[in-house]
């Protein structure tokens, strides 16, 4: 322990002497182990902890891979309700639909109401229980429609809307329909900070203010309800499988039209956790293999600061070796400043780290599940300690065994401190470079694919044009316009839609029951004439005006129009990617589909085809649609489409004066530009970008650091050979590239050795990126050039003050 005590003594002198070196060495270290810290905080949280649920290893989400469909999460209530009656495999087995926004009224205020349907079931399989009254039963789901039913509302909505108040169970949710239409009775309460954890794209991981009991009867084709089942006691995810396959082979032969999705559907069961983070995992682990190879990249360019602060001290430690200090004890003081230097810089990196995770949880756009349980916990803070103790190897480790070197005690006494510890030195350093360079060509190359994926994006033909084209939610007062008579309420629209086209700067107007891209849809299963199979589509409800105010081209017949609601014969239009998949090599004008709706079935008439449009995310085709009018069902709330070549805010106090005049009774809301849904299904993309291309910026400021630090270094060396140089004759260009050389060479090998690594790690990229390779030529070429170009730049500032040298001088200092 006094060896110690003395060791750390000796070390922090030897740092109070030089505190710029110190500096250096721990601002270094501090920024990798914060930026690796703070990443591990995300992996820890989101990939390695548990779900908040109650016995959440065995819980099992369900996936549909049926045809062309691989991974669809969601079953039919006929499927899901022959998993409850016959599974043996689980204990229980529950289902969720899709999250949507309703209206609610309390104390003759309005607003919005973000809801779910779920099974009766579906608390009990999470271990849930209410802080206030019951849960769903059997008897909630038996509620005939249009009669009240109940609800379950959060503890947040409780809080906020009610006070608190225990009184809140038994009274009636109103809508804004009035005492007229069905009001749910709210049966209970969720306990605080309650979230239905199903990943960020199912718009459960936001708060659910209201969920109400799953009343849609037993059918096979359409699928929408997610289904989470709980393992038995002793059955395996393998066995539970077996079973799964068996019981969709009887439903195949039982239930034909359960193939709507494609032939021979099967669910494939996921541990819930590992379903939630599946499609973030590459990311995060590309992201934490980036922070670590920054930390390398750091630790590289303190072990060359260090190289060269033992360089410098190298006589006085060949004294201490003179004088009888064994080898290991050499090695010991300089292991020991090592230790200091990463324990301090371990400190710092702590609340580096720290910083760091607030500023992640600041910018993340939502596409990190679980992202709100990051924090700077005792495993994060074990995980800087050993990243600290990996430091003070990784960095001290070489010049601690350079420091002890007889070889280099014996130059030393030989010739001086400007011998800088000799070859093995220069070797040492050299490499530290090199591998500098290769691990920034590593992290820029995978920036720059990101950063070409982002690029696809943008040019991506989403299938119609958002720029210019505003969007919001018209609500119509459901009292003075009742759902009972949609052709008022489309009366009321079609008035809205003329009023608004009439604004100035307002090119086409139209509406939608739901706007692309904004995470919700509708599927609904269909069969056409003539076919025994069911399929799949992606309905949406629309206003006339509507294609020509996106610009959704028109490929064969006509758009829908005003004609439409009252015509003799209900009519669609359908997107090239149904008319291609129903009827392959046949026109599907006058083509006739038989549908159904809230158990109302409906056979409707193609009169056109547009194009296939992209309203589910940007990176993916999507399912085929079909586009009905209006009144063939009576929406609530229709939003607005308005194409304007004004600015939004301009065009707003006229888009409100537009609904005031039309008399819809409510206010618009839900106010935002398309090119915001655009950005927003881009946002992942964006975030990972951020990141990769920060920690990009950081290696490679590093690595310039090291080049130029190394080339200064072993300019010095060669001060008395470039004297010697310019004596006999040398030019300063001459010597300029003369020096060049060295920091040239170290670059290209690195690059070199960057771009084999990349080669080999890029397959672990595919996943994320968007219509570029791994191996993408034109980026590796970029960033190569753009390396190389850095490298020389900063090998210039010390190879241009080598040809300024004065030849009496350096032979005199030599």
């Amino acid at each position: 322990m006094a060896r110690l005590v003395r060791d750390l003594r000796i070390a922090l002198n030897a740092l109070r002497r030089r505190p710029q070196y110190a500096f250096l060495v721990i601002g270094t270290l501090a920024l990798g182990i914060g930026a690796a810290t703070a990443i591990f905080s995300v992996v820890n949280t989101v990939l390695l902890s548990g779900l908040s649920h109650a016995e959440s290893e065995e819980l099992v989400m369900f996936r549909l891979n049926a045809g062309d469909v691989q991974g669809f999460p969601a079953a039919s209530t006929g499927e899901l309700a022959l998993f409850q009656d016959e599974s043996k495999a689980f204990s229980d087995v529950s289902g969720t639909g899709a999250a949507f926004t309703a209206y609610a009224v309390i104390d003759g205020e309005s607003f919005p109401l973000e809801t779910a349907l779920v099974s009766a079931n579906m608390f009990p399989v999470l271990g849930v229980k209410p802080v206030l009254g019951r849960l769903f039963t059997e008897d909630d789901e038996s509620v005939p429609f249009g009669q009240n039913g109940s609800t379950i509302i959060s503890y947040q909505m409780w809080q906020r809307r009610y006070g608190g108040k225990p009184d809140v169970i038994g009274k009636n949710l109103h809508g804004e329909g009035g005492p007229s239409l069905p009001a749910p009775e709210i049966i209970g309460v969720l306990p605080q900070g309650f979230r239905l954890e199903l990943g960020p794209l199912s718009r459960m991981d936001g708060v659910i203010d209201s969920w109400i009991a799953n009343r849609v009867p037993p059918q096979w084709s359409n699928r929408f309800m997610r289904v989470i089942g709980r393992l038995a006691p002793g059955v395996t995810l393998a066995e539970a499988q077996l079973e799964m396959d068996v019981m969709m082979a009887r439903v195949i032969q039982d239930h034909p039209e359960a193939d709507a999705d494609g032939p021979n559907p099967r669910f494939e069961l996921t541990p819930l956790h590992d379903d939630i983070v599946r499609e973030v995992r590459p990311a995060i682990l590309i992201l934490f293999a980036a922070v670590g190879l920054v930390f390398l990249v750091a630790c590289g360019n303190a072990a060359s600061v260090l190289l060269a602060r033992i360089s410098m001290r190298q006589s006085e430690l060949a004294v201490h070796n003179a004088l009888g200090a064994s080898r290991w004890q050499i090695a010991r003081v300089v292991l020991t400043e090592s230790l200091v230097l990463a324990a301090i810089a371990g400190v710092l990196g702590a609340g580096f780290a720290y910083l760091g995770i607030k500023a992640l949880l600041l910018i993340d756009p939502g596409t990190i599940p679980m992202v709100e349980g990051v924090r700077l916990d005792p495993t994060v803070l074990l995980f800087a300690v050993v990243l600290s103790m990996v430091a003070t190897v990784l960095f001290g480790l070489v010049p601690s065994i350079h420091a002890s070197s007889p070889t280099h005690m014996n130059e030393s006494l030989r010739h001086g401190a400007r011998s800088g510890g000799g070859a093995i030195s220069k070797r040492a350093r050299q490499t530290l470079v090199v591998f500098q360079v290769a691990f920034s060509i590593v992290l820029l190359t995978a920036t720059g694919l990101l950063v070409r994926t982002f690029l696809n994006l943008q040019t991506t033909d989403l299938g119609f044009q958002a720029e210019n084209v505003v969007t919001f939610r018209a609500r119509i007062d459901n009292a003075r316009f009742p759902f009972n008579n949609p052709e008022t309420r489309f009366n009321v629209y079609r008035q809205l839609t003329e009023r608004l086209a009439k604004i100035p700067g307002v090119t086409a107007a139209g509406g939608v029951s739901l706007v692309p891209l904004d995470g919700q849809n509708l599927l609904l299963s269909f069969k056409a004439d003539g076919q025994v199979s069911e399929r799949n589509a992606d309905f949406r409800w629309v206003l006339p005006g509507y294609f020509e105010t996106m610009r959704t081209p028109l490929l064969a017949g006509r758009h829908l129009t005003d004609g439409d609601n009252d015509g003799p014969q209900p009519v669609i239009v359908v997107d090239e990617m149904l008319a291609e998949r129903t009827w392959p090599g046949e026109d599907p004008l006058g083509k006739w589909v038989e549908w159904n709706f809230n158990n109302q079935p409906r056979r409707s008439q193609v009169v056109g085809v547009v194009g296939h449009s992209r309203i589910l995310s940007v990176d993916e085709p999507g399912r085929p649609q079909i586009y009905m009018p209006y009144t063939d069902v009576a929406f609530g709330n229709f939003s607005m489409v308005v194409r304007t070549e004004r600015h939004i805010g301009d065009v707003l106090p006229a888009l409100r004066l537009a609904a005031e005049e039309v008399g819809t009774g409510r206010v618009i809301d839900v106010v935002r530009p398309m090119d915001d849904y655009v950005a927003a299904s881009m946002d992942a993309y964006r975030f990972a970008l951020l990141l990769m291309g920060a920690l990009g910026v950081v290696a490679i400021v590093l690595t310039v650091v090291g080049v130029y630090g190394t080339v200064s270094y072993l300019v010095a060396l060669r001060t008395r050979e470039m004297g010697i140089r310019v004596a006999l004759g040398a030019q300063s260009g001459e010597v300029v590239m003369l020096n060049l050389k060295e920091g040239l060479v170290l670059t290209v090998i690195g690059v070199m050795a960057g771009a084999v690594a990349m080669l080999g790690a890029g397959r672990f990229m595919a996943s994320i990126l968007y219509d570029v390779a791994p191996t993408d030529p034109t980026t590796f070429a970029t960033v190569a050039v753009a390396v190389v170009g850095l490298g020389m730049l900063a090998s210039f500032v010390p190879a241009r003050r080598a040809s300024n040298v004065d030849p009496l001088q350096a032979l005199r200092e030599e």
